[in-house]
């Protein structure tokens, strides 16, 4: 009786072993899936929140700071390029005035006086003309106003000669359209402050 007893005890054991092993591997596997299951929420956390910071460095105050910079760049570039284009369009529009000055019956009149004018010699020296600048390219710069058109001439120019240098003024009017300009002040100021009126030496009205 003993010995089938042991034996079916070893058979029921027998029996028992392959459930014990499915429960074990059951168990494993809870646990294998359950691990790969939180590796995976794990990760997804990690790349939920490398993308808010990702988002945060590109939106908001974070984005208008990184963007600065370019705009202060630009900024340093276009300001000097605007000021030095506007330098060089007021430089073109006062040579432009200028030649033009230079190119009018009435100042060719008043070269050629000085040139035969005594008293001018006497004043400034012999080989009397008008004085070159040398920001104006070599021509001499003629400041006032040369309105033909509105009859009114009201001009200043330097003037050098052998002995001095002085400053020539001429003011001129015409009264009606159609007349002669009526000199009103045709004078060479010397540097050191002695005067000469030429309107004696020169004729009355100019055409």
């Amino acid at each position: 009786m003993p010995f089938f007893s042991s034996r079916f005890a070893s058979v029921g054991i027998r029996a028992q072993a392959p459930r014990t092993c499915k429960r074990v591997a059951g168990r494993q596997e809870r646990l294998h899936s359950s691990s790969a299951e939180g590796s995976f929420k794990q990760g997804h956390r990690a790349w939920l929140a490398g993308s808010r910071r990702a988002a945060a460095t590109t939106s908001g105050p974070h984005k208008r700071n990184m963007e600065l910079p370019s705009l202060q760049k630009n900024l340093r570039v276009l300001v000097p390029s605007g000021i030095a284009l506007g330098i060089s369009w007021l430089a073109f529009l006062l040579y432009s005035t200028n030649n033009e000055r230079l190119s009018t019956s009435i100042v060719r009149q008043i070269q050629s006086n000085i040139k035969h004018n005594v008293n001018v010699t006497d004043l400034v020296g012999d080989n009397v003309s008008l004085e070159p600048a040398w920001w104006m390219a070599g021509k001499p710069w003629i400041s006032g106003e040369i309105n033909m058109l509105r009859g009114s001439i009201d001009i200043s120019v330097p003037v050098k000669g052998d002995l001095s240098s002085g400053t020539l003024y001429f003011t001129s009017v015409r009264k009606r359209k159609g007349t002669d300009f009526t000199i009103l002040r045709f004078k060479i100021i010397r540097n050191d402050g002695v005067e000469a009126d030429l309107r004696d030496q020169s004729p009355k009205t100019i055409t």
